[in-house]
């Protein structure tokens, strides 16, 4: 009765009461569009368009609208989850407490003049290794992908991924300070399948201790093509991370990556708490409809 009051006091048109699972989707359509989507639609509006008071209780009518309103909330029913998870090997890749970085390793940081580069902000972020495998702890795309470029040459041995996901605009994730690549130019990539490795303990012994770590970029911009080395002739481009001397130029390039993994794991968890639909009693007793 409260949900039929509700609803005469928001529409002059009379609706059908006979059908519980009806009136559900009728006046819940808005609580259930896809927020990712940032779909908006008030389905009162649409049954009154579609069929006026004096045929409103046609129940022929009533079912083809419950058609409609079903193929219009089926993708909210069964919703898609972001494919944007954690790229380090962790109890919980949608939880961003389970990374830590590196005591200069945050976005934005100011990195001081060493010879030949001059002082300039952090671009990425560097994740510590998150457990003690010192042989093979992997590291993951972050999002489906296809690598568009990398080079295995030592310290620096770095990939590149760009990602174009439903509903978001195109990026590039950069994962640099790797060993034991794993995919090649041209891949397709998915979060599940490692790319890379952190560093072992050979290699830092002959590299440094400061690589223990692997540094992350994601880019808003392309990045830069160029011709490759006779040695590294899949290093087809390169990142904008020597080059940004200002905060202007930082974010123009640049999000931060935590700030990027927070939103996004965010909407991964809230599409996969909409998958369970033993949720759904409580998400109804919250709703400002009721």
């Amino acid at each position: 009765m409260k949900l039929q009051a509700q609803a005469a006091a928001q529409t002059t048109c009379s609706l059908p009461v006979e059908l519980p699972i009806y009136n559900v989707l009728l006046f819940k359509s808005n609580y259930f569009l896809n927020d990712y989507k940032r779909k908006s639609i008030d389905s009162s509006d649409i049954f009154c368009n579609l069929f006026p008071v004096e045929t409103g209780t046609d129940l022929l009518k009533k079912f083809l609208f419950l058609g409609f309103i079903l193929l219009l909330h089926l993708e909210n029913l069964y919703p898609q989850n972001s494919p944007c998870l954690l790229p380090v090997q962790v109890s919980q890749r949608t939880s961003l407490s389970e990374i830590k970085l590196t005591t200069i390793g945050a976005f934005g940081h100011i990195r001081k003049s060493r010879p030949g580069i001059p002082q300039h902000f952090h671009t990425g972020i560097d994740i510590k290794r998150p457990n003690g495998n010192y042989n093979a702890e992997p590291i993951f795309p972050l999002a489906p992908g296809r690598v568009i470029s990398l080079r295995d040459d030592g310290p620096f041995a770095q990939i590149i991924i760009e990602h174009e996901l439903v509903g978001t605009n195109r990026f590039w994730s950069v994962y640099e300070h790797i060993a034991g690549i794993s995919v090649t130019l041209g891949e397709q990539v998915s979060t599940e399948e490692p790319l890379a490795r952190f560093m072992n303990r050979k290699e830092l012994e002959k590299y440094g201790w400061q690589f223990d770590h692997f540094h992350l970029e994601i880019l808003k911009i392309k990045p830069r093509a160029i011709k490759p080395a006779p040695e590294l002739t899949d290093n087809l481009y390169q990142s904008y991370n020597l080059e940004c001397y200002s905060r202007a130029e930082l974010t123009y390039y640049y999000y931060d990556p935590l700030e990027f993994l927070r939103n996004h794991l965010q909407v991964y968890k809230k599409n996969n708490e909409e998958n369970d639909f033993t949720a759904w009693p409580s998400r109804f007793s919250n709703s400002p409809d009721q």
